[in-house]
């Protein structure tokens, strides 16, 4: 017995052996299998770049950079059209619900962008214009600690100022081929003519199916009232700012005459939505439009400016035959000289400068301007709605102070002038939809509305990215 039971314990080693040499041998068939996967990889991403810097070689191993460079393309499109329909069609009800997840994605997937190309993202963290953005970030960053009403400060500052770096950088880091161009131009076009038609259709029979059953509008009511088209955009004024920033796309799609969707998709967007700017009945957007065909048709057609000019005074004249019983008026001489807007807004200076005696370099703090309006106005006691400035520079003063709209100031100002220096077909698209929207911030607190303050940050990312290529170029 005792024999027979060393006999057992033997044979069991052995079989336990063998299993433990199946297991091994397994392990190593299974280990050359992903070395030939691995390896298979790299031989078809070198034959597909032959040249890879020895830089990529040290910071990430070849199969992830392969991954990471095919698939940080394909994001950005998915992403780029995302938010293109989502500022077209669903901004407020997606975005008063979804607003922290919408910023995690965005600085989640603006990390994937620096990881996915190590060396743009170096390049764009070099651009010295940037300082001055951060140093206006910076600015209202620390105004949080001297803001009167800090609950309503920090409010406003994870709406509208901490999306300003995540937004910017993301678009600056895509490099914008022509195939990119040409989707984005009709993507936006695409959007701007369905915004147009639901804005005219709105016009027509008086009223917006969407604020009537689907989503919550408090102006809703006013503007129907006053026949003031809003389409999707929950108000005239961001509609407006919307089909300024849209128009230069349709413009730019127009001059692609080779391909003749483009330039019937360019002039159909272009049409409906100059139409629909008009029924807004905003002045500003307006002013924004005539500026911006001023400077497009300088650069491309001089012949064309004076008969713009002699169109616009025609239908002012036209416009200025509507009564008081109509808010079309607004767009005719009277509305363009009623001594009551202007002195309106001089009041409005005369507040803001009262605010930097006290508060001179850093401000009152973001949103604080409505809480202690009636402290610096000469009337104490005014409606929460019309505490504002009727315009997003002097709102940057009042809430920023002098070292916040000093680097604004200048931040933009480089980014415009290397835009100008070196020029580009799609940079100067974007940068005359940039002078259309800086118009347009003169007449109401633009930055404040989540429409304008996204297509804005995303603009001056883009034409930052495109100024960075053509630079490197020349």
């Amino acid at each position: 017995r005792y024999y027979l039971s060393r006999h057992w314990f033997s044979t069991s080693l052995e079989r336990y052996y063998l299993s433990r040499h199946w297991f091994s041998t397994s392990l190593e068939r299974y280990y050359l299998s992903r070395h030939w996967f691995s390896t298979s990889l790299e031989r078809y991403y070198l034959s597909v770049v032959p040249k890879i810097t020895q830089e990529d070689k040290d910071l990430f191993p070849v199969f992830r950079i392969f991954m990471l460079k095919k698939i940080s393309p394909i994001l950005f499109y998915a992403v780029s059209v995302f938010i293109v329909m989502w500022l077209s069609f669903f901004v407020e009800p997606v975005y008063s619900k979804y607003r922290n997840c919408m910023l995690y994605s965005l600085f989640s997937l603006l990390i994937f962008s620096f990881l996915s190309d190590p060396k743009r993202a170096k390049a764009v963290l070099d651009d010295k214009a940037d300082i001055f953005l951060w140093l206006y970030f910076l600015v209202m960053t620390f105004g949080l600690l001297f803001a009167g009403k800090a609950n309503a400060a920090i409010n406003k500052y994870f709406i509208y100022a901490l999306p300003i770096p995540v937004v910017y950088y993301f678009f600056k880091m895509h490099s914008f081929s022509m195939k990119d161009r040409l989707v984005i131009a009709r993507v936006i076009c695409a959007a701007l003519v369905i915004v147009s038609i639901i804005g005219i259709l709105e016009a027509v029979f008086h009223k917006n199916i969407i604020y009537e059953r689907f989503v919550h509008n408090v102006y809703y009511n006013l503007y129907i009232a006053n026949e003031r088209v809003m389409s999707t955009q929950h108000a005239p004024q961001p509609l407006g700012t919307f089909i300024i920033a849209c128009i230069p796309f349709a413009l730019f799609l127009i001059e692609k005459r080779e391909n003749i969707f483009n330039v019937i998709l360019g002039i159909l967007g272009m049409g409906f939505s100059i139409v629909t700017l008009m029924l807004t009945l905003s002045r500003g957007p307006v002013l924004a439009l005539v500026v911006l065909l001023v400077v497009y048709f300088y650069k491309k057609c001089k012949r064309m400016i004076i008969p713009l000019l002699v169109l616009i005074v025609i239908l002012m004249f036209i416009f200025s035959i509507y009564g008081a019983d109509s808010a079309i008026w607004r767009l005719g001489l009277i509305g363009w000289t009623a001594q009551s807007d202007y002195s309106h807004r001089l009041n409005r200076v005369d507040t803001v400068l009262k605010i930097l005696k006290d508060h001179p370099f850093m401000g009152l703090g973001l949103e604080n301007y409505r809480y202690f309006f009636g402290k610096y106005f000469y009337i104490k006691y005014v409606r929460w709605d019309w505490r504002v400035t009727d315009n997003m520079y002097l709102l940057i003063l009042a809430e920023s102070g002098i070292l916040g709209f000093l680097a604004f100031a200048t931040f933009i100002f480089l980014l415009l002038r290397k835009a100008l220096r070196c020029y580009n077909e799609f940079g100067f698209i974007l940068l005359i939809a940039l002078i259309g929207i800086l118009g347009n911030m003169i007449t109401y607190d633009l930055l404040y509305w989540t429409v304008p303050f996204y297509i804005f940050w995303i603009y001056c990312g883009m034409l930052s990215s495109v100024s960075m290529e053509a630079a490197q170029k020349t």
